[in-house]
């Protein structure tokens, strides 16, 4: 009688979703958190939406602002919710980063609970495992940022999560639709991309006399974002117009701006398979397998998967502008339809008693596991840092924090995130300088040039001391980045 107390009792007290949940929240923790303060900040956007969320803490309001005037590009929900890491944790790069490492490790249990409701607690594990060490997923932009794509991957999964497990009452498409004015608010138009997939998916599984649903979330969805909208064309109709409506989502959709150039595949061949490049065999596993699913039964969470994925791609297709971190909400639908895919493969190896092929298959896998995981840990063990904050950390080492920094013809290594960083977490005193006369060498004053404001320096027969030969790194796509560091000497 015990033992039998024991065996109905033990799925409730040990299930296994408890043990995956508490190692996928380990896991994600370690990629979204581990070493997160240490990096530099990016330029521009991270040091732009830094800027935004420490202004907003100076002087709340609906609109962002940088440098004291009004921003719009985006909506504000993002920057607020990145002033609150500051607020909580400190004006430092983790504070900047905090909050969006915990939605981001709240996605990932979210993206779990999702594909479990579909298949099983063993494939949405393995899955969420392999979608949190993407290579992809931990690129600058897109997460362990101060950059608002975190927020926008949390709301996307959270509003698939409920359309897929909660799409009976109209209320839960309300609550979708607001979930949807909630990405928009961080991400902006994009944010319209989950909502149409979900749109297409009701008509297509037959559910088109319950159009009703729809409207709710519509409505849901314009509810939430229209009242910030009045707010700032009221405000800020000029910029409101030109910047936010006609740059940021006219010209952005219908030309290449700001050099981010790219083909009809830019993402599948210069993104996917050059800069990581397992995404494009998930790519072709999950477009086949969906397919193949859909055209055979007719699946509906198969449709759901292939609608979701072919709305970003045609989107992301179409649109001019081309950058990566666009790319974000596709990643979780890749890793949902490859991970099914290959467990059904593996499923008919072993129906088919091919055990060398079922070696040679999990060997596949194994190696692929592996490949994931140095790769993360690799990424998120090796912190990137630029010049300005090897300057900041020499002058912090020598003393010298009560000196005023000039910057001598080198402005390309001072944008926003390291203007952000000297002047505002830093506190030194900054000044941008072209003219070699109008350099105070009276002053306490260290000097940021390059090699050819250097030579100009000396030859004015100015005594200065050396503090550094170079100061230098590489990071990322970008070339050498070099800075060198004088001491007027008094």
């Amino acid at each position: 009688m015990v033992q039998s107390i024991i065996k109905n009792m033990a799925p409730k007290v040990f299930d296994r979703s408890v043990l995956f949940v508490i190692i996928l929240t380990i896991v994600s923790s370690l990629v979204f958190f581990w070493r997160l303060g240490e990096s530099s900040l990016n330029d521009w956007d991270e040091g732009i939406y830094a800027t935004n969320a420490y202004e907003f803490l100076q002087k709340p309001g609906l609109v962002a602002t940088y440098n004291g005037s009004p921003w719009l590009e985006k909506p504000p929900l993002g920057i607020w919710l990145n002033a609150l890491g500051f607020k909580i944790f400190g004006v430092n790069n983790f504070g900047l980063r905090a909050v969006g490492g915990i939605f981001c490790v709240a996605s990932v249990i979210i993206l779990y609970f999702l594909i479990k409701k579909s298949y099983s607690a063993g494939v949405a594990f393995v899955t969420s495992l392999f979608y949190v060490c993407s290579p992809f997923l931990i690129l600058p932009h897109i997460t362990r940022s101060g950059d608002l794509d975190e927020y926008f991957l949390f709301f996307t999964i959270f509003l698939f999560f409920l359309y897929n497990n909660f799409n009976k009452s109209k209320l839960m498409f309300g609550i979708i639709g607001v979930t949807g004015g909630l990405a928009f608010l961080t991400r902006s138009y994009i944010a319209f991309l989950p909502l149409i997939a979900i749109s297409i998916h009701w008509f297509w599984v037959g559910q088109g006399e319950k159009i009703k649903k729809l409207v709710i979330m519509w409505l849901g969805l314009l509810i939430t974002i229209i009242p910030w909208h009045l707010y700032a064309v009221y405000k800020y109709p000029a910029i409101f117009w030109s910047n936010y409506m006609g740059y940021h989502l006219w010209k952005r959709i219908s030309v290449p701006i700001e050099t981010h150039v790219g083909g009809p595949l830019f993402y599948l061949y210069d993104l996917f398979l050059i800069s990581s490049w397992p995404l494009t065999i998930f790519f072709i596993i999950t477009s086949i397998y969906l397919l193949y699913v859909v055209m055979k039964s007719g699946g509906e969470k198969e449709k759901l998967w292939l609608v979701w994925a072919g709305v970003f791609v045609v989107s992301l297709t179409l649109t001019k502008t081309k950058l990566y971190w666009y790319a974000a909400g596709l990643l979780p639908v890749l890793y949902i339809g490859a991970v099914p895919a290959l467990r059904n493969l593996y499923d008919y190896l072993v129906k088919q008693k091919m055990k060398f092929c079922q070696l040679f298959f999990v060997g596949i896998l194994i190696v692929a596991a592996l490949f994931y995981a140095d790769k993360a840990w690799r990424t998120i063990n090796s912190p990137f840092i630029l010049p300005v904050d090897k300057i900041s950390s020499f002058m912090t080492d020598n003393h010298l924090d009560n000196y005023k920094i000039i910057v001598y013809k080198n402005e390309e290594s001072f944008y926003p995130a390291s203007f952000f960083q000297f002047k505002v977490i830093g506190g030194h005193e900054l000044e941008y300088v072209n003219d070699l006369s109008k350099i105070p060498f009276s002053d306490n004053i260290v000097v940021v040039t390059k090699f050819d404001g250097m030579k100009e320096i000396m030859s004015k027969n100015v005594d200065f001391k050396w503090l550094s030969d170079s100061i230098y790194t590489k990071y990322m796509y970008k070339k050498d980045e070099i800075s060198f560091v004088l001491t007027q000497i008094k």
